[in-house]
């Protein structure tokens, strides 16, 4: 079982955490401080208690003030609840610490900044904004729309936004109103990409702790009380609440799996990693990159143990239910004893047994739920590799939301950096642009191309075999009936050959109609046809993105692993919606 200790190390186990951003005023007053801590410290306690196999990370780009607040409190962890837990927490930067450092306003303030700075767990200036250059960071319009970024990144990452605010509206650029809104109403350009009209904001609730301030000592509403708001687009709070707290189960579930099952499993952990990249060649990967790759790793083998464990289940009921059939032949024509008869519910109890274990375990929904999240990783790895400044969650599952938003906030939990802003740096000048390319052409564009390949050709002959056995099956079934035509007259004399005959039959029948179950719950034509379109456009894909490599026209290559990517995210998608409508259940009739 996972211990506490481990629920802090986000990149060693592979877990996903539950990631928290604070904004809120610089002005806040002294006075107030140790009430605002035990607030924030009072929601972290609430999130752990919700989720406590999951990391708590929290976001926060350590302006004076709430920013510095919210983090000492994480620095103060363990939590009075949870002896053992520690809060980590992220610092991404509006610009370079020493460009921001200007913005403190004493030598004291500015030595908290870098002290608190040093402890973060991971540290990282966000790029200038479309016309912002160093020449012009200076001025205050300029700068202001950095403080947004940043601002917007928080509030974009984060599955919860605590807000120390008056509670005031403004339209002030990278003012604490304006992150809530940008929490509440969706983010706009240019900080992520353009949102179309009718789609909803994909975002939590924001935590308003009602703030006083120096320059507001006398908010409008009741100091000190926390508020929660949601997103515009809700028009139920109730029914957001439960969607969100399933959001939330879902992620610490998964996190419980990984400490339950990475023991046992950590041997084929590593091999899926190496499987998707060799080992060797991980080392020269930027820590982002490898972050991902093990993340994958971690979700690829969770998917296939509940894939096999789904596939046991489907299996073992339709055998439970072919014998019970079978059990009740033999009574209605051999053994008329209440023994031979028990069996039949006894038979069928225990098909129902194991499907409500598997139901009650959410086994099927976690083998597809993980897989779309290894799948989802896979891409995101590779666009990270090549430096495509794109995150998977923007583009998945946008037909599946509510019950797969939690795998966009994973990937995007996923995908938050871990290093501090050198090293960052140091990883992005360092990369070898060719090697990145000729690594995503081998360990993605073509191993996907022979995955599809094999897949195709796998189901192809999966589905041939089964429907030759169904085929036969049900002409042996025939076959008998027929010769019982013929041969009715003789039969009647020969009353054991008789209830041979009548017993074979309905087994016969009994275990095509149990194969053609499984060929249908498999969804073998489905999958074919799917792969079949993938295989072809994968390798399209690798004959141009070949030629592009070769001939350094790095733009055409960083094109078409983007469509790529969207393409394979696509029909992940569909693929999952395709087996949920299949579900495992005991056969009726």
């Amino acid at each position: 079982m996972i211990t506490v200790n481990n629920i802090n190390d986000t990149s060693g186990a592979g877990l996903i955490p539950i990631v928290i951003g604070v904004t809120g005023h610089r002005d806040l007053r002294d006075g107030d401080r140790e009430q605002l801590a035990e607030k924030v410290r009072q929601i972290f306690v609430e999130i752990h208690k919700q989720c406590p196999h999951s990391p708590i990370v929290l976001l926060s780009p350590l302006a004076e003030g709430a920013d510095r607040l919210a983090a000492k409190v994480a620095l103060e962890s363990p939590l009075q609840t949870a002896p053992d837990f520690r809060v980590q927490f992220i610092v991404p930067l509006p610009m370079a610490a020493e460009e921001y450092e200007k913005d403190f306003q004493t030598p004291e303030s500015r030595a908290e900044f870098r002290e608190v700075l040093q402890r973060a767990d991971s540290h990282f200036s966000l790029p200038s904004v479309a016309g912002n250059t160093p020449e012009n960071i200076g001025r205050p319009e300029h700068r202001d729309r950095q403080y947004e970024q940043v601002g917007a990144y928080i509030a974009h990452h984060s599955q919860i936004l605590i807000a120390l605010w008056d509670g005031d509206e403004t339209e002030k650029v990278g003012g604490t109103s304006k992150i809530v809104q940008f929490k509440l109403k969706g983010i706009p350009e240019p900080y992520v990409r353009r949102r179309k009209h009718l789609d909803l904001v994909d975002s939590g609730p924001v935590y308003h702790v009602v703030t006083p301030r120096i320059s507001n000592p006398n908010p409008r509403m009741e100091q000190f009380t926390v508020r929660k708001y949601y997103p515009e687009t809700v028009s139920h709070e109730e029914a957001f609440e439960v969607t969100f707290s399933n959001i939330l189960r879902k992620i610490d579930d998964y996190n419980r799996d990984i400490g339950s099952l990475s023991g046992s499993l950590a041997a084929e952990i590593k091999k899926n990693g190496a499987f998707a990249i060799p080992d060797e060649k991980t080392t020269s990967l930027p820590s982002s990159v490898q972050k991902l790759l093990h993340h994958y790793a971690v979700a690829d083998t969770l998917a296939l143990h509940f894939q096999r464990k789904s596939n046991l289940t489907l299996g073992g009921i339709l055998v439970l239910v072919v014998l019970a059939v079978f059990c009740l032949q033999l009574y209605l024509e051999f053994f008329k004893n209440q023994y031979m008869l028990l069996s039949y519910p006894l038979l069928l109890g225990a098909a129902y047994w194991w499907y409500k274990k598997t139901k009650d375990g959410d086994v099927q929904n976690k083998h597809l739920d993980y897989r779309a999240i290894a799948e989802g990783l896979r891409v995101q790895i590779f666009w990270n590799m090549i430096a495509l400044n794109e995150n998977v969650s923007e583009h998945y599952l946008r037909k599946q939301r509510s019950e797969m938003d939690w795998i966009r906030f994973a990937i995007r939990s996923c995908s938050l950096p871990m290093c501090n802003s050198k090293k960052c740096e140091d990883e992005k000048n360092n990369d070898d642009i060719g090697y990145a390319y000729s690594l995503t052409e081998k360990h993605w564009v073509a191993d996907q191309r022979n995955y599809f390949v094999k897949a195709t050709e796998r189901e192809s002959a999966e589905l041939t075999k089964r429907e030759s056995h169904t085929q036969a099956l049900y002409l042996s079934g025939l076959g008998i009936v027929m010769s019982m035509i013929v041969l009715h007259n003789v039969l009647h004399e020969f009353k054991f050959v008789h209830s041979v005959l009548i017993v074979s039959i309905g087994s016969l029948l009994a275990m095509a109609a149990a194969v053609q179950g499984y060929i249908e719950k498999r969804a073998f034509a489905e999958q074919e046809k799917q792969y079949a379109r993938m295989r072809d456009m994968f390798a399209h894909a690798s004959r141009h993105f070949s030629e592009a490599i070769q001939s350094k026209d790095f733009d055409k290559a960083r094109e078409i692993v983007l469509d790529l990517g969207k393409e394979a995210l696509a029909e992940n998608g569909d693929w999952v919606l395709l087996h949920r409508a299949k579900p495992i259940n005991v056969p009726k009739g």
